[in-house]
């Protein structure tokens, strides 16, 4: 999803066989992210939304969630998330954690706003499910051997 509204952009500036260059080196990228391990199965399983009593403490918990990657944890708060707040609200909290992470890979804030221009493009019914894999991916934890 990180790639979409971008792809999408692109092949419009471009003509002929070169239209096709964005769209073929997003689906190369696109299947090695796929079958990573930490972004889940191809469709996530139905949770159970979690809270922990209230919002304010719901949100504590789903940060705390994310930063120690405990990414099943995140993904049963952001169910409750999306019933309860704002989408745009929702999208900030994971932007809380995403943005200083992304002195270490810079996907951490594209793949939650690319997700988010694609999903002005989609349609706002698809935000329940292209936004679970993004709260799985803030919360991967990297680790860098800078020696």
């Amino acid at each position: 999803m990180a790639g979409l509204h971008a792809t999408r952009h692109l092949v419009d500036r471009l003509f002929g066989e070169l239209r096709f260059v964005p769209v073929l080196q997003h689906v190369a990228l696109s299947n090695k992210h796929i079958h990573s391990p930490n972004m889940g199965p191809y469709a996530l399983l139905e949770f159970e939304p979690k809270n922990e009593g209230d919002v304010e403490a719901t949100k504590a918990a789903f940060l705390k969630s994310l930063d120690r990657g405990v990414y099943n944890l995140a993904d049963h708060y952001f169910l409750w998330f999306w019933q309860n707040l704002p989408p745009v609200e929702v999208l900030d909290l994971i932007l809380t954690l995403a943005i200083p992470k992304n002195l270490l890979d810079d996907h951490y804030f594209l793949f939650p706003l690319f997700t988010w221009r694609a999903l002005e493009w989609l349609g706002a019914e698809y935000t329940f499910i292209l936004m679970r894999p993004v709260v799985r991916y803030v919360s991967i934890i990297v680790v860098r051997n800078w020696a």
